[in-house]
C-alpha cells in the first residue's frame, strides 16, 4: 500500500544526499519540501496568469462581436469571425500551455514519475477546462446579466 516510498526516483530528480536513519541506508536523495512547495506555488501563479490571459482574450473577442454588430456588418461576419478567432486563441493557448506546463513540471522537481505525471495531468486538465469553456461561462453567466457584450444579431 505504501507504493510512494517504494517507487523509484525519476532520473531528472535533483536533490542532496542525506543519511536515512530509519533504515540505516547510507545515502538517500532528498529535496527541501519548502523549496518544492514554493516552486509549486510559482507554477500555480503562472497557470493562473495564463488562464486570466485566455479569459481576457475571450472577453476582447466578445467586445469585437459587439463592435461588429453595432457597425451593422453582415450576419456571416458577425457569426463566423469571433468564434473562429476564439477557436484560434484557445488552440494557441493550449499549445503554449502544454510547453509551459512541461517546463513548470521540470522546475518543480518531482521525486517520482507518479508525482510528475499527476502534476502534469492536473495542470493541463485545469487549464484546458478554463481555456475551452471560458467563453461559454461568460455567455451563460455574465452576458445575460449585463449589457456589456450586446445582443445577438437577428438573421
Amino acid at each position: 500500500m505504501d507504493f510512494k516510498e517504494a517507487e523509484a526516483q525519476r532520473p531528472d530528480f535533483k536533490g542532496t544526499f542525506k543519511r536515512n536513519l530509519a533504515d540505516n541506508s547510507l545515502n538517500k536523495l532528498t529535496y527541501s519540501t519548502f523549496k518544492k512547495e514554493m516552486k509549486v506555488i510559482f507554477g500555480i501563479f503562472v497557470s493562473f496568469f495564463l488562464i486570466c490571459c485566455s479569459i481576457g482574450i475571450s472577453v476582447a473577442i466578445m467586445f469585437l462581436k459587439k463592435k461588429l454588430t453595432n457597425e451593422k456588418r453582415s450576419a456571416f461576419v458577425i457569426n463566423a469571425v469571433p468564434p473562429l478567432l476564439n477557436f484560434i486563441a484557445a488552440k494557441a493557448f493550449s499549445i503554449t500551455y502544454e510547453i509551459v506546463s512541461r517546463k513548470l513540471n521540470d522546475f518543480e522537481n518531482h521525486r517520482s514519475m507518479t508525482e510528475f505525471e499527476n502534476s502534469m495531468i492536473n495542470k493541463i486538465f485545469i487549464f484546458n477546462l478554463f481555456n475551452t469553456f471560458n467563453a461559454f461561462i461568460i455567455i451563460g453567466f455574465v452576458k445575460e446579466e449585463s449589457d456589456l457584450f450586446g445582443d445577438c444579431p437577428k438573421v
